[in-house]
């Protein structure tokens, strides 16, 4: 992060650590198809190719971390990015292209 700019060094210093730039990396293939619009878990693992019980626990966890916004109607368990994920991802995207 030495060559960061002072953008991504703000962002940095407000609580996005290593930890967060690893689960954007890790799960990028989900913030991507959660961006273009909300999807149920059967949704997710046909886009990102990913089997059900893995994505269960991937989104339980982006979820309980705060980047995942839960809507169950119904039966069905539909997932969106939160407001959170919304602000950040931009910003490390954006900046890390100037690294």
């Amino acid at each position: 992060l030495y060559r960061a700019t002072e953008r991504m060094r703000t962002v940095y210093l407000s609580k996005v650590s290593i930890n967060t730039l690893k689960t954007i990396s890790a799960n990028a293939d989900i913030f991507e198809t959660l961006n273009i619009e909300p999807h149920n878990v059967t949704g997710l693992c046909f886009y990102t190719g990913t089997i059900q019980t893995t994505m269960s626990l991937k989104m339980k966890a982006l979820t309980e971390g705060g980047w995942v916004v839960r809507d169950q109607r119904g039966k069905e368990v539909w997932y969106s990015l939160s407001e959170h994920a919304r602000r950040v991802m931009p910003v490390i995207e954006n900046e890390l292209r100037v690294l």
